[in-house]
């Protein structure tokens, strides 16, 4: 039997999206009481999911000293009183400060870090991200395994020297909630919009303003819009944004992540134009759809896109590419994409393989005794 603890910063966005997969899961093997989450506090910051196992929480005020002591006091509290086997540490926020209470406290818990993409990555933050860089390579040594979600994430890794030996590729999967009945797959003949749609935090990251720019200058009244999510990190970038979004857009706000299939189904195609990516889930559930997805020529979206088979690359930081290409956009170049869009996903990105490498992960770093006895899974 195993005891296993995740500790998560903040649970909006990706993270939330990882750990429904993973957590099921988990309680599934060893049971409600072997799964242990440590979360912000809020009803808001919880999953349904999540009501299994046992959750731990913090009290979070942004990125402050006293979100940052909250945490740490929360993680010894736990080392403490449960004497967990492994403590999974999500996001490079909660993986620097886990690394280093961890480190300072002297436990022999297994620690597992995942960035979730890489903080020395980000555009815009040149100035720092040499910074950040010198902090994962250095933390690399305060813990058992660092999981890199995409192919992407595990060569930046490699580039910027981080130990070969501590990194472990386990590529992102979701569970299959969609029939392989065939719908849309046949090209439309009929003359309505082209329905786009856009999934995810709206901050600069995300590169919203980047798409906005774009479909306000092809000024195409037949292209629709759907915007689905909320700021999460800058409010006051997004407000900016917002007051230069294009004809035809429609805002959601946020949605949990049963509520988004209904979006993914009667999208043509998903839109994701972000300056950075460690992985990209919004593509893979739009995939799992039969959506095709437009993303950007970053991070690690490009991996998971096949250009002109399930979707297609797209340099939104070229306006002028990016302007001419939804100018020239036709509805029915995207339908027959459909099927193989499907076809990408039950390939390459079911959630069963992610879970079963991450858990032989887990039992490789600790005691072969204390691993043993897992039900229904093999080695």
């Amino acid at each position: 039997m195993m005891k296993i603890v995740h500790v998560c910063e903040t649970l909006k966005g990706g993270i939330e999206s990882y750990l429904t997969e993973i957590i099921p899961f988990q309680v599934g093997l060893y049971g409600a009481d072997n799964v242990h989450m440590i979360v912000p506090r809020g009803a808001d910051e919880r999953r349904s999911e999540f009501v299994e196992a046992v959750v731990w929480e913090f009290r979070r005020q942004g990125r402050s000293f006293s979100t940052m002591l909250n945490l740490c006091l929360a993680i010894l509290k736990i080392v403490r009183t449960q004497a967990p086997d492994v403590i999974h540490l999500h996001s490079s926020f909660a993986g620097a400060i886990g690394r280093v209470v961890l480190m300072v406290s002297g436990k022999e818990t297994k620690v597992i870090y995942c960035p979730h993409g890489w903080s020395y990555l980000r555009q815009g933050a040149e100035r720092t991200n040499w910074l950040w860089k010198k902090i994962e390579t250095m933390l690399a040594l305060a813990c058992h395994k660092i999981v890199c979600i995409s192919e992407h994430e595990y060569k930046a890794a490699l580039d910027a020297g981080l130990p070969k030996h501590k990194l472990e590729l386990i590529v992102s999967g979701i569970s299959d909630v969609v029939s392989d009945a065939p719908r849309n797959q046949a090209v439309s003949t009929e003359t309505r919009p082209i329905r786009l749609l856009f999934v995810g935090r709206l901050d600069y990251q995300k590169g919203v303003d980047l798409l906005f720019n774009a479909l306000r200058s092809a000024a195409r009244k037949d292209i629709e819009l759907t915007v689905v999510g909320e700021a999460v990190v800058n409010s006051g970038w997004w407000e900016q944004v917002r007051g230069a979004c294009p004809e035809n857009a429609q805002f959601i706000g946020w949605q949990e992540r049963d509520a988004l299939q209904i979006f993914y189904d009667l999208a043509d195609a998903l839109v994701v134009p972000s300056r950075w990516e460690g992985f990209g889930l919004v593509a893979v559930e739009a995939l799992r759809s039969g959506t095709p997805v437009i993303c950007n020529v970053a991070g690690a979206l490009p991996d998971i896109v096949e250009h002109g088979i399930n979707g297609y690359h797209l340099d939104f930081e070229n306006s002028e590419k990016a302007v001419a290409f939804f100018s020239d956009l036709k509805l029915e170049s995207l339908t027959p994409l459909r099927h193989a869009a499907r076809h990408r996903y039950t390939s390459v990105f079911k959630s069963q393989a992610m879970n079963e490498k991450m858990l032989k992960m887990y039992k490789a770093a600790i005691p072969r005794e204390e691993a043993v006895g897992a039900p229904g899974f093999k080695e």
